[in-house]
């Protein structure tokens, strides 16, 4: 590959990413694996950094949209200023169980938490539970969450 054109690859990376806005966006791997798959970037480790380093000196400069990082995410419990505001959020928050008294409930599990926002995304308007398990357990890791998303005394349908 000839020298490569950091500014072209880094506009085009932000349309790779703007192209999941319906979904929440999508990681730095994707964005890396479309633009080698384009073959704008060769598939090297050091290029990946590189790509990693463009991207986020893009973001800094507020050049760049964001990209899904769950390592990173701050995870807070819900709060609000005061007890009116509370109670104007409350009936988006309550929710019946979709699966009571239901014999089959379709819940869709992931190996990545990565994809955890996509495919919540892709699958918002069936309502299902989405789930993710770390590639490290191996099966283990999907079977622990066939067994966190069973209902209680129920079956999971998740295979590893």
């Amino acid at each position: 590959m000839s020298r490569l054109q950091w500014p072209r690859i880094v506009d085009r990376a932000a349309d790779i990413v703007t192209s999941y806005d319906e979904v929440g966006s999508c990681t730095l791997r994707q964005a890396y694996y479309r633009l080698v798959a384009a073959g704008l970037i060769p598939h090297t480790a050091p290029t990946y950094r590189r790509l990693s380093a463009r991207l986020a000196q893009a973001r800094r400069e507020e050049r760049f949209p964001e990209l899904i990082d769950p390592l990173r995410e701050v995870h807070a419990p819900p709060a609000w200023p005061d007890a009116g505001a509370f109670l104007r959020d409350a009936p988006d928050w309550f929710g019946l169980d979709r699966t009571a008294g239901q014999t089959t409930a379709l819940y869709v599990a992931c190996e990545k938490d990565t994809l955890r926002a996509q495919l919540t995304g892709w699958v918002d308007v069936l309502s299902p539970e989405v789930g993710a398990a770390s590639a490290a357990g191996g099966g283990a890791a999907a079977d622990g969450v066939g067994e966190s998303l069973a209902a209680p005394g129920g079956e999971s349908g998740v295979r590893g």
